[in-house]
């Protein structure tokens, strides 16, 4: 009794292992590179009675990141201020910028304000070009870790006004912050208008 009990546990032992082995999951094959698409994003601000409208088209389209593989993100906070995120999975690679745009005609006024609260001129908003344009830029470099965050003020000219763009770049484990903010550039549409 007992003999013919342990065979048919290893019969169906066996049996359940076979099953098991046939509904094993395939092995996911390797992904062709898939193009990820943030889209385009408008971002729209009230200011002195009129409104200023940014549109970045998807920003994979107009800049690429120097490595492949990361978490990319796109997202509006507050109807105006456009956000991406773009980070590998251990986070040595990151990226973050944020758009947004100032009340203020001229990016030095802005940058003569924002001065105004630090002595040290190495806090301070420095005149730098970038391409075509001009504007005032801050950059603060961690000292315990690879990471820099840039505040830009641009002057941004849309016809015969001008318009002062705040961008926002923090990077760690890469320097491109040339490149994306060319990207930003030379691609984002801004346009004044009476209605929103």
């Amino acid at each position: 009794m007992n003999h013919k009990l342990a065979k048919i546990l290893l019969a169906l032992g066996i049996g359940l292992s076979l099953v098991s082995c046939a509904k094993k999951p395939e092995v996911a094959q390797v992904k062709k590179e898939e193009k990820i698409e943030i889209g385009e994003m408008t971002g729209v601000a009230q200011m002195n009675g009129y409104f200023i409208k940014m549109t970045m088209p998807d920003l994979l389209s107009v800049y690429t990141p120097k490595q492949e593989g990361l978490d990319i993100s796109g997202k509006l906070e507050g109807g105006r201020i456009l956000k991406y995120d773009l980070h590998s999975d251990d986070r040595s690679y990151i990226t973050r910028i944020s758009i947004d745009c100032d009340y203020r005609k001229a990016a030095k006024e802005t940058a003569d304000v924002l001065n105004a609260g630090f002595e040290d001129e190495a806090d301070q908003y420095k005149a730098f070009t970038i391409g075509k344009y001009s504007g005032y830029k801050k950059t603060t470099v961690y000292d315990s870790s690879d990471k820099t965050y840039s505040k830009m003020l641009i002057d941004y000219p849309v016809g015969e006004d001008n318009v002062v763009l705040q961008i926002y770049v923090e990077q760690e484990g890469v320097n491109d912050l040339d490149e994306v903010t060319r990207a930003i550039l030379d691609n984002i549409v801004v346009e004044i208008c009476m209605e929103e």
